[in-house]
This record gives C-alpha cells, sequence and structure tokens, in this order.
C-alpha cells in the first residue's frame, strides 16, 4: 500500500499526518479521524471543515526509496533478535489458539548476520 502525507490546517493549527492507505481518499477519512481524536471533537466536524469548500489540506502520495522496497521484500518473514522486543504470542494466548498456531508453526528467528548473508546470497 502506498503512503500518503497529509497536510490540514486546522483554524491555523498545522497537522501533517502520514497514512498507508489504498486511495488517497481512504488516507484522508482516516487522517480526519486521527485529528478529531487529537482535538477532541467530532469526526463530522471535522470532514465538514476539510470537505473541499476551502483548500486547507493537502495530500501527497510519498514516494518508496528501493532501498526500503529491497529490505521490506526480505524481511517480510523475519524478525531480527536485536530488534525482537516484545513477543508476538504469549503462552497465554498459545493455550487459547492451539489450533491456530499449530497452523502458522513457530516463527525463527534469525539474526542480523544471518539476514545480511542471505542479502549476500551466502544462504538460501
Amino acid at each position: 500500500m502506498p503512503l500518503y502525507k497529509g497536510e490540514f490546517n486546522w483554524y491555523g493549527e498545522n497537522h501533517v499526518l502520514y497514512r498507508h492507505s489504498s486511495t488517497a481518499q481512504r488516507a484522508w477519512f482516516f487522517m480526519t479521524l486521527q485529528i478529531s481524536k487529537t482535538i477532541k471533537t467530532s469526526h463530522s466536524r471535522v470532514k465538514y471543515y476539510f470537505g473541499g469548500a476551502k483548500s486547507n489540506y493537502k495530500i501527497v502520495e510519498e514516494p518508496v526509496k528501493e532501498s526500503i522496497r529491497k529490505e521490506r521484500q526480505i524481511n517480510n518473514s523475519y524478525q531480527i533478535k536485536e530488534e525482537f522486543v516484545k513477543p508476538i504470542f504469549t503462552p497465554r494466548k498459545w493455550k487459547r489458539n492451539v489450533e491456530c498456531f499449530m497452523k502458522s508453526g513457530p516463527v525463527k528467528v534469525f539474526t542480523r548476520d544471518e539476514i545480511e548473508a542471505y542479502k549476500r546470497g551466502e544462504m538460501r
């Protein structure tokens, strides 16, 4: 999904938000929802204010860097030990969802060196 950057002017307050979404319209919807939560007002009021009568917002699609795209392709199914802070499944959830856990299997955790070796093509 592309990354969208939204710049909103809410009565002089500038809000810059980023959102991954399938379309710019969906990104606008979720960005206005976030603005309504931060300023503590209703979502319908924020949507009406940014409805298009004034040019008080701008949404653009951010370009994806090639290095990030390559890293996403490699690291989609890997978890790096140094960045692995909290486990995805706790033993309590394992006991609750045994069938779900048995289908997917355990997650293999790779070190940063193993991922670098995979990138260089030494490990397949």
